[in-house]
């Protein structure tokens, strides 16, 4: 393993991008201009796109973990064709370069081991062909216009959904009935314009840990919530305090169980640093 996250002004010599035993490799944004050697490579994390897209990437067969970052439109005609060759690969994360927008015609499907995806960067709309075991997805800066909840909610192995800053601009979701069927940790941190929030019957039932920080415009939580008898965690970090009120008397309808009953545990502390969200997606 070969770390230097912590330096990044380090220049990374030649030599070590020809290394033929290294394994696991964290950067800081070193752009190599090609990859001449990793042949048991599983790891590149923290690496900025570059000219080794085009030049090496569909070399790197025996990657597991993939994260690259200042990815712009001149990368992707590159990026989009090697990534279906990456069989092996189970975390993807993609953080793009200022307003470059991540290509829908990029082939997630294809990688049938991929069980975690990050994606930074505008997409406008979701891609329709996400990994059939895909457990874990986070977006953020997406800027989705359409609800992304109905066609979220059919992947039917996602257990963790984080929808952070500026992943969907609209202002309402729903989620369709029996949507989201193994979905245990939900995240909405920071949609500024959403205000409605519905959950239908029979939707999120393994729902345990629930997320929703800075939606400053939100009006309520659904009272569809009541429904879900799994919840466990419930963090409201930067909602008013009228918000969480509000929340604490819904919850208090629920039959004839008050609310010191409830199996939940409230977290209502100050709210996550905007820090935390730019670097967290990277695959340490």
């Amino acid at each position: 393993m070969f770390d230097i996250r912590s330096n990044g002004k380090l220049k990374v010599p030649a030599s070590v991008w020809k290394l033929k035993e290294l394994r696991h490799f964290y950067l800081d944004w070193c752009s190599p201009k090609q990859i001449e050697g990793f042949p048991n490579i599983q790891t590149l994390n923290g690496i900025a796109a570059g000219g080794w897209i085009e030049k090496s990437l569909v070399k790197l067969t025996t990657l597991t973990r993939l994260a690259i970052t200042r990815v712009s439109s001149n990368h992707m005609s590159a990026l989009a064709p090697a990534l279906p060759q990456l069989g092996r690969l189970r975390y993807l994360a993609l953080k793009t370069e200022g307003q470059s927008p991540i290509p829908m015609n990029m082939q997630f499907s294809d990688l049938q081991d991929l069980y975690l995806l990050t994606l930074l960067g505008q997409l406008g709309r979701l891609p329709n062909n996400f990994p059939p075991i895909l457990m874990k997805l986070s977006l953020r800066s997406s800027r989705l216009v359409d609800d992304p909840l109905p066609i979220l909610g059919q992947l039917q192995s996602l257990e963790s959904l984080k929808l952070l800053k500026d992943s969907y601009t609209g202002t309402r979701m729903v989620c369709p009935s029996l949507c989201f069927p193994k979905l245990k940790f939900l995240t909405f941190d920071e949609l500024d314009n959403l205000e409605v929030w519905e959950v239908k019957h029979g939707a999120m039932t393994c729902l345990r840990h629930l997320v929703v920080s800075k939606c400053k415009k939100l009006k309520m939580l659904p009272e569809g919530l009541r429904h879900t008898d799994s919840l466990q965690e419930l963090d409201l970090a930067g909602m008013p305090d009228s918000f969480k009120n509000m929340f604490s008397r819904i919850l208090g309808r629920v039959g004839e169980v008050s609310i010191a009953q409830l199996p939940l545990f409230y977290a209502y502390g100050e709210p996550t640093p905007s820090w935390f969200h730019e670097v967290r997606w990277l695959l340490y």
